[in-house]
């Protein structure tokens, strides 16, 4: 036994006063009241009592209370009457508050009642995507000093700051030729000058050398190319005069056609020498002297033309 309780029996046996413990089954209530009061009681057994928390003495009836935690108490019986045993327990307990305090015992009742689980709130833990839930493929050709290659996300996580690597800097050793380029045919030569255009279609070549796009042209394709210019935009105007004629009177009409017609098979026969040195079959030499007689005598005809009165149908 610790000291505290030796100290209250030695007061009990002096007195005659006798000890008890009060154990609640069920039932149990304590509520702070007023004036420092402590109310204690219980269902089962059924008691209810008073004690003033600092001097531990009852408060009503005849008891006073020497220790009390959670469920367990216990009171002294004392007569009202009996000053001298009140104040034997007072001493009592001035000293009793000054050693350690017994160690109580909670005895508490076992029920077989269900017990219900508490929902339980399922969280979801985030995971983070690593390099290993990516699936790429293989890396492509160099092109134009980058490789590159396509990777897909294969597994249920959330991607932060980690991505696979899906394009590198490259070098190629094998230089571009020719064949490697895809190019237009060239132009005719037009303003001294012959042109095409060029895309590289291979990407497995390092280009060192630009093809080229553009040549000068020769004194004979340059003499050739003015030719050509002469015939397209005559025949421009040639189309355009039919198409004036279709609109005005047949006589106005007829007037024109006596210009058009003689000035069609001029323009026909200018073309078909054209070919013909384009062709290697005739050489400027030769026949230079009949493209200079077709072309005078097409500006005579334009002249002409120029000079007929437009009279439109009646409508």
């Amino acid at each position: 036994m610790k000291k505290g309780n030796l100290v209250v029996a030695s007061a009990l046996l002096l007195f005659g006063c006798s000890e008890s413990n009060f154990i609640c089954e069920e039932g149990f209530s304590k509520i702070e009241g007023q004036n420092g009061a402590i109310i204690i009681s219980c269902e089962n057994p059924e008691f209810e009592f008073s004690c003033d928390l600092k001097t531990y003495i009852h408060i009503d009836d005849n008891y006073s209370c020497t220790s009390f935690s959670e469920e367990k108490y216990s009171v002294i019986v004392t007569q009202k009457d009996d000053e001298q045993s009140e104040n034997a327990v007072k001493e009592v307990q001035d000293k009793a508050q000054d050693v350690e305090e017994v160690e109580v015992t909670t005895v508490k009742s076992v029920q077989n009642k269900p017990v219900v689980p508490a929902p339980v709130e399922l969280k979801t833990k985030k995971i983070t995507c690593t390099i290993e839930d990516w699936d790429c493929g293989s890396w492509g050709n160099c092109n134009t000093g980058i490789l590159r290659r396509d990777c897909l996300l294969k597994a249920d996580c959330e991607v932060e700051d980690i991505f696979p690597e899906t394009k590198k800097t490259c070098e190629v050793s094998e230089i571009c030729h020719d064949s490697d380029w895809d190019c237009t045919e060239w132009t005719y030569c037009i303003k001294g000058a012959r042109t095409r255009k060029c895309e590289l279609k291979s990407t497995d070549c390092r280009v060192v050398k630009q093809i080229e796009t553009e040549i000068q042209c020769s004194d004979f394709e340059a003499y050739l190319q003015k030719i050509y210019v002469d015939i397209e935009k005559r025949k421009t105007w040639l189309n355009e005069w039919d198409g004036v004629a279709k609109e005005l009177s047949s006589k106005s009409a007829n007037e024109i056609y006596a210009v058009t017609n003689p000035y069609r098979k001029k323009l026909s026969e200018l073309n078909d020498i054209y070919n013909d040195i384009a062709d290697g079959k005739a050489t400027i030499a030769l026949v230079g002297y009949r493209i200079d007689n077709f072309v005078f005598e097409m500006n005579s005809l334009e002249n002409d033309v120029k000079d007929i009165v437009w009279v439109y149908p009646a409508k």
